[in-house]
């Protein structure tokens, strides 16, 4: 299909194709095409076990030659998503934080998408950020503020929506004095 394509396209433009018909046969020629690379997409994608890396090159084919599909542009984000989160079975918050990146670009896409996929990721970031919510409230028992309000950024990262942040926001609130200076003072009392 796609060497028929690129056939058809040198003829339009050695003149061989010339005419509005000819546009029509371009288009179908282009949809087969897409349509043939998305099942193939998608069977590498659901293959059990899943074939990631060949999805990958047939997703940047895609999103070379149709770069303005929103199909295209979904399955490939999804993949992103899928490949994330399956990677990740003790994930740090690095990972973490680049299955949100993942996660956000995927839900920004018109229309329909994996409400599953997209719950679980929401789920293991919500986790997260309930654990990290919890060490920063026993950082702050223990009188280690600032470390306590950097787990309260790393979960904020994760889940910002999370209805303990706020709460645990404001009773540390006050507590950290921060000084900026152009070098480190000598004497300080």
């Amino acid at each position: 299909m796609a060497a028929g394509l690129r056939w058809h396209l040198l003829a339009v433009n050695d003149n061989k194709r010339v005419g509005k018909a000819w546009d029509v046969v371009g288009k179908q020629l282009r949809d087969r095409h897409l349509a043939l690379l998305r099942k193939r997409f998608n069977n590498l994608v659901d293959a059990k076990p899943p074939k990631y890396d060949d999805a990958d090159e047939v997703g940047l084919k895609m999103l070379t030659r149709y770069p303005d599909n929103n199909e295209v542009l979904r399955d490939v984000y999804r993949l992103q998503l899928l490949r994330t989160r399956n990677a990740l079975k003790a994930p740090t918050d690095a990972q973490l934080a680049k299955l949100r990146e993942s996660l956000l670009l995927y839900e920004r896409l018109p229309g329909q998408k994996d409400e599953t996929l997209i719950l679980d990721s929401r789920r293991r970031l919500k986790d997260r950020a309930a654990a990290l919510v919890s060490e920063s409230q026993d950082l702050d028992k223990k009188k280690m503020t600032a470390a306590a309000l950097a787990k309260l950024r790393q979960a904020e990262a994760l889940d910002p929506e999370h209805p303990a942040l706020v709460s645990a926001r404001a009773s540390l609130k006050g507590k950290v004095l921060y000084v900026g200076v152009s070098k480190l003072p000598e004497r300080m009392s």
